[in-house]
């Protein structure tokens, strides 16, 4: 670990502080937007919300990173956004989000919330939700974890893309707790992290994990709505 903070001290190429602030002043942005989203604008159509909050996760998750990157020289296809030359790390992460439907249909979270929506809410709020759902790996998988680790390794990687995968999910860490308790959304949120971190670093890819991110939701709204005939 010594070794690791003398090589962050000492880069000369790569500024991680500024990084971390950059970092910081996302969650931070995040953060404000959800807070006046869920105070303000909850009185808004289902489908112009979700537009909403998809637009400002695009401004926040993507324009910010690349405008980053255009201003540090940072290569944005080494974010693992590259479509893969193989199905298996679309079918391994894919496959870290099989774990939460496991759980989300086990305990039937959020089963309320979708089984309310009509046909219309379901077709106008599932293509934003999907998107911002893919948003969330972009940003912390490609951006966060894989700058980081060619920097510095995957240790610091993986710390620092948790640290923030937490702040990111702590407002669904408290929605899920109701269904399955505080520390056992903080399990499925960790385990979910890193289990996402080690399929990013094997394969250098996270489209796996944004289809199934994506996917997740999806399943979860069919089966609320009961589209595929499994209701008991």
């Amino acid at each position: 670990m010594q070794v690791r903070l003398k090589a962050i001290i000492n880069d000369q190429e790569f500024n991680f502080f500024e990084f971390l602030t950059l970092l910081s002043i996302t969650a931070s942005l995040a953060g404000i937007f959800y807070w006046y989203q869920t105070t303000y604008l909850t009185h808004w159509d289902s489908w112009a919300y979700a537009a909403f909050r998809a637009t400002r996760m695009t401004l926040i998750y993507v324009v910010l990173p690349l405008l980053y990157a255009k201003h540090r020289k940072l290569d944005p296809k080494k974010w693992g956004i590259t479509f893969p030359k193989n199905i298996t790390s679309i079918l391994f992460g894919m496959g870290v989000y099989g774990i939460a439907l496991a759980v989300f249909w086990r305990y039937q979270i959020f089963f309320d919330s979708w089984a309310r929506a009509d046909v219309t809410d379901l077709l106008t709020v599932i293509p934003f939700v999907c998107i911002m759902a893919a948003i969330t790996d972009f940003w912390t998988r490609g951006f966060v974890l894989l700058t980081l680790s060619d920097k510095y390794g995957w240790m610091v990687g993986i710390i620092t893309q948790n640290a923030f995968w937490f702040i990111l999910h702590y407002y669904e860490i408290l929605l899920l707790e109701p269904y399955i308790s505080f520390w056992g959304a903080v399990a499925l949120t960790l385990i979910l992290g890193l289990l996402g971190d080690m399929v990013t670093l094997h394969y250098r890819n996270i489209w796996g994990l944004m289809i199934g991110h994506a996917l997740l939701n999806v399943m979860i709204a069919g089966l609320a709505s009961n589209w595929y005939g499994l209701a008991n």
